[in-house]
């Protein structure tokens, strides 16, 4: 486990910065670059990573007979145990930009030596799927100030989608003493529980969207 370095906003270059707050490590999260931050929202999300750290770890690792010393972005634990170290650059840079360049292959070369596997993540990973991007942040909004749902709101939906994929606002009708507001709420929960599922790869979270109880088998 690790704890993040205390970064000023002086030592990262450009204004993007972020302060969010992050349920699956139940605190206050930096990220400074937009790309940061739409990374986490997918790292928060994704249901096969147990936890993760921003700014882990500081690496001092010689290239090329030179030291060079990098922050890497993010860790990560996935839900089999596995570990890796991100690091999150826009594309151009990781390819034209020979402060970033140099980060990189550091890095590369310190994980290896140190048994860890590395990821790069730039923009054509992060933002690949604009909707599911769009949808997640969607998600996280909803949930920010609002208490996990009850056993038996859980029960209730869980009941009607056993046997049948159901649009929202087919569940809606099913479901009296609902509202729409608290039927979203309740789904948003528990798609970032990974109680349910939904189209929302390929269509933006309303009452079209179509969800179904989550296979884990």
């Amino acid at each position: 486990m690790y704890t993040p370095i205390d970064m000023k906003r002086s030592m990262k270059f450009g204004s993007e910065y972020w302060e969010v707050f992050s349920p699956k490590v139940n605190r206050i999260t930096k990220f400074f670059s937009n790309l940061e931050y739409d990374h986490w929202v997918l790292v928060v999300t994704n249901p096969h990573i147990k936890t993760f750290c921003e700014q882990p770890l500081r690496i001092k690792q010689k290239v090329n007979g030179k030291f060079v010393v990098s922050i890497i972005d993010m860790w990560v634990l996935y839900e089999d145990d596995a570990e890796c170290f991100i690091e999150v650059k826009y594309a151009n840079d990781a390819v034209n930009d020979e402060r970033s360049k140099t980060a990189i292959g550091a890095q590369k070369l310190w994980c290896q030596e140190n048994g860890f596997l590395h990821c790069l993540m730039t923009e054509k990973e992060i933002r690949k799927n604009k909707i599911y991007l769009d949808n997640m942040k969607t998600i996280l909004f909803q949930i920010k100030n609002e208490n996990q749902p009850t056993i038996n709101e859980i029960d209730r939906i869980i009941l009607q989608l056993k046997n049948s994929k159901l649009k929202v606002k087919e569940l809606l009708i099913l479901l009296p003493g609902i509202s729409i507001y608290q039927l979203k709420e309740i789904l948003a929960w528990l798609l970032y529980l990974d109680v349910i599922n939904a189209n929302i790869d390929e269509a933006y979270f309303n009452n079209n969207t179509e969800v179904w109880v989550t296979d884990h088998e």
